[in-house]
């Protein structure tokens, strides 16, 4: 099989950094290389460790990787340039991610351009969901009938979820058929520890992700006065934060609600493994990695109905309920009820689902069986 095709991953910014897309094509990239699949990987070295050397091919157990000593994180022309290396590979996928990167719309144009014959997926990212377009409109729309008139009859589009297909499809109306895989995951290890007294936000601090009505619901719920807390993971030096905390003060949260900053690693698991739930109240995502990383330390999720999470329901793993702060407080306090048979016993479904659902060794063979239709070119 090894011979068939080669995978060929353009990525702004990858792991050992950390983020939710690098982290994704590094988990699809190190299944594939344990199955046999070739697998190259170039990105920029933003946040790069100084021990790795720049501007050469490394061999690791994620295929070999390159990482291009860049000045310019937004247009990256030495790391664009660099990818022309992928072509000097037989039967090469070229698997793009972001839909609104001036790097990889530069990539795709070169290699369309270029050389035509090269298969090209582009994983959207959550980009074209309709409660982030509302952000830098005019700029995205402009991005979007770019892909429109030069992508559409070239490119397979990816979507994590279903409802990520259908905004691809209004959005771009790809000529091809869009590939519908949800994001996997190399399960961490499950940290041995003590569910705490707090409930645990972790991501992007945006109003996106409507962090507004968790703090609202735990003013509301029954459980208030309690030694329940919140601890809001993710980088908060931003104006959003500031009206976050004008409302804690307002609701006279203080001491009920805690920042405690950018985490990561080995910190970040045992912060999600500590916890007594993660929630996940965004307005609107496509797929959101910090469900499946929670699941992985058997910490139940509360997701809201913006997010494509109904399956929590279906196993017994969280909730999924109405993004307000009365169907938040009603789910926080649903969990609370729970007795300690109940309660483990939804942290345990939550292993088993990400398990069965989510693992990227277990369900790998879903890329390679697109990878490998695209380039018999068949439908997906």
């Amino acid at each position: 099989m090894s011979d068939i095709f080669t995978v060929c991953f353009p990525i702004g910014f990858y792991y050992p950094a950390e983020g939710g897309p690098n982290n994704s094509i590094y988990w699809i990239a190190k299944a594939l290389t344990r199955k046999g699949i070739p697998v190259r990987s170039i990105s920029m070295d933003k946040d790069i460790p100084k021990s790795i050397a720049r501007n050469i091919w490394h061999n690791t157990n994620y295929g070999t990787a390159m990482y291009v000593h860049s000045s310019n994180y937004i247009l990256g022309i030495r790391y664009v340039l660099k990818t022309l290396h992928f072509k000097r590979k037989s039967n090469i996928i070229l698997h793009l991610t972001s839909i609104f990167a001036p790097t990889s719309i530069l990539i795709a144009l070169m290699y369309t351009t270029i050389y035509p014959n090269v298969k090209l997926i582009w994983s959207a990212r959550g980009e074209l969901d309709p409660a982030a377009l509302i952000y830098r409109n005019k700029i995205k729309n402009l991005l979007i009938s770019i892909h429109k008139f030069l992508f559409s009859q070239k490119v397979t589009y990816h979507a994590t979820c279903i409802e990520e297909l259908n905004y691809i499809q209004q959005a771009i109306k790809p000529h091809n058929n869009s590939i519908l895989i949800p994001n996997f995951i190399d399960l961490p290890t499950l940290i041995s520890t003590t569910k705490k007294d707090y409930i645990l936000y972790l991501g992007r601090i945006h109003p996106k992700k409507a962090i507004e009505n968790l703090i609202s619901a735990f003013a509301m719920m029954k459980y208030r006065n309690s030694g329940i807390t919140l601890q809001i993971a993710g980088e908060y030096n931003n104006n959003y934060t500031k009206l976050l905390l004008e409302l804690i003060s307002k609701l006279n949260l203080n001491a009920k609600v805690e920042f405690v900053g950018h985490i990561e690693g080995l910190e970040k698991q045992r912060l999600i493994a500590g916890a007594k739930a993660l929630i996940l109240p965004s307005h609107s995502e496509n797929f959101g990695n910090v469900v499946v990383e929670a699941l992985a330390q058997k910490t139940p999720v509360i997701a809201s109905k913006g997010t494509p999470w109904e399956i929590l329901e279906q196993h017994n793993a969280g909730f999924w309920v109405e993004n307000s702060p009365l169907g938040l407080a009603t789910a926080i306090d649903r969990l609370l009820d729970l007795d300690e048979t109940s309660y483990q016993n939804m942290c345990d479904n939550a292993l088993e689902l990400v398990s069965a659902e989510f693992e990227v060794n277990r369900n790998i063979d879903k890329w390679i069986n697109a990878y490998q239709k695209a380039i018999n070119n068949e439908a997906n």
